[in-house]
Order: structure tokens, then sequence, then C-alpha cells
């Protein structure tokens, strides 16, 4: 009982990031299907699909993330989709880079390499948009 009152706890004090968690979680799947439909059944260059998944579900994410996670009521959609982009963009170059070094050097399957990289750039995307997207502009 103490072990699940610790990890109610934990939740209670991090709602955010697990809903941040979440919604991440769920735009990968989106992200993954992408990817795979464009690479293998569309036959298109794994760095390209990666590119073309990755712009479709970051506009999913901001949608989501706006509006449940963090609740902003902002109506500078337009700056703060601007910032989402700007953290999207280096998480792109970043992505892509690890992509690439996952794939060529260590030999990994595309599909793995993005899901490591999608963990690993996690926390930089969220306290990005959390202190600078969302929380200057409330």
């Amino acid at each position: 009982m103490k072990l699940l009152n610790f990890f109610f706890k934990i939740f209670n004090n991090n709602k955010r990031f697990f809903l941040y968690y979440l919604i991440g979680n769920f735009v990968a799947i989106i992200d993954l299907i992408l990817l795979f439909v464009l690479t293998d059944l569309l036959h298109i260059f794994y760095l390209i699909s990666a590119s073309i998944s990755f712009v479709i579900a970051s506009l999913i994410h901001f949608l989501l993330n706006k509006k449940y996670t963090f609740q902003n009521k902002s109506k500078k959609y337009i700056l703060q989709y601007f910032l989402v982009i700007i953290s999207g963009l280096i998480t792109l170059l970043l992505n892509l880079l690890l992509l690439f070094v996952f794939v060529e050097f260590i030999g990994l399957w595309y599909i793995y390499a993005r899901i490591i990289s999608a963990f690993l750039l996690l926390f930089f995307t969220y306290n990005f948009n959390k202190y600078v997207t969302y929380g200057v502009l409330k």
C-alpha cells in the first residue's frame, strides 16, 4: 500500500509532466505509423519520411498540449505555434542527427532509433514548452 501511495504522490506532484508524456506517447505512435507508412509502403527515404511525420505530429502535439496539458487560454496562437515550431525545428535537427548516428553508425533499425531519440528529446521539449511557449504567454 505504501508503494501505491508513493506513486500517487509522484503523479499528483507531476500531473502536467505525466499528461505531457501521455500526449507525447499518443503523438509518437502517430509519428511512428506515419514514418513506417511513408518509408516502407511509399518507399520515401527514411530521413525525409521522418521530417514529414515529425511536422504532422508536432501540430497535433501543439494542439493537444495547449488545450489539455498547459490549459493555456492565450489567444496568441501564431506566436505560440511559432515558438513550438522553433522548438520543433531544434528537436527535428537533433532527431535527424540522432537517427543518422543510430542507423548509419550503430546499425539500429530506423524505428528503434526513432524511439530512442524521442525519449532522449522528451525533457528538452517539455521544458522548452513549459517555460517558453506556455510559461511566458499565459
